[in-house]
């Protein structure tokens, strides 16, 4: 049980480029089944203590339930307290990272690489957008401008959401950073990645 749920964790770290480009859907998804794997996990193996050694973070999370409720009553929107709270699966990701990084084994150099991959081919996939004006799934360019006749955005896999610049800003550098530090014996393609990078 315990050695399933924890690759269980380990196969969504390494889906997660995958769901964030995918949408909203899988990101969910991803967040409600590692939420769900942390607390089975601290209950089937009884590692209480790690909720004791983490108390406050927990009672900031139940002040910020309270203060949502609280919120959503003042301003006449009670309906919407079960969508505020569904964002705690979101505030406890970090404190779920922290707990599985000291118990699973995990592929840091695999996972880099996959990174890296995922990096490339969103690169790869955009600039064949940007020459041929559709990708390799046949998505249009984001942003049309009718009075240029000419396209503004290009949002390659993410399709009609104009995310990719912040998505590659962050997922692409940190992924950068993450497999030269572990791959040394590349080290020379770093400064060359991080120009296509800024191009892109």
């Amino acid at each position: 049980m315990t050695k399933n749920l924890e690759n269980l964790f380990y196969y969504i770290i390494l889906s997660l480029p995958i769901a964030f480009i995918s949408g909203s859907a899988l990101i969910n998804l991803s967040t409600i089944l590692l939420n769900l794997i942390f607390i089975i996990h601290i209950f089937y193996n009884k590692n209480f203590f790690f909720l004791k050694e983490h108390k406050a973070f927990f009672l900031l999370i139940i002040v910020f339930i309270i203060y949502q409720i609280i919120n959503n009553i003042i301003n006449n929107n009670a309906h919407n307290n079960l969508k505020s709270i569904s964002y705690v699966r979101f505030l406890i990701i970090p404190i779920i990272m922290k707990y599985f990084f000291y118990r699973v084994s995990l592929d840091i150099k695999k996972i880099s690489k996959i990174y890296i991959i995922i990096f490339i081919l969103l690169v790869i996939d955009l600039i064949f957008q940007y020459i041929f004006n559709f990708n390799i799934l046949n998505f249009k360019p984001g942003l049309y401008n009718p009075d240029g006749h000419f396209y503004e955005r290009y949002a390659g896999m993410f399709n009609q959401e104009l995310v990719m610049g912040g998505f590659l800003g962050s997922f692409g550098f940190l992924s950068i950073l993450f497999y030269f530090q572990l791959n040394k014996k590349n080290k020379y393609l770093f400064y060359p990645s991080l120009l296509i990078l800024f191009f892109a």
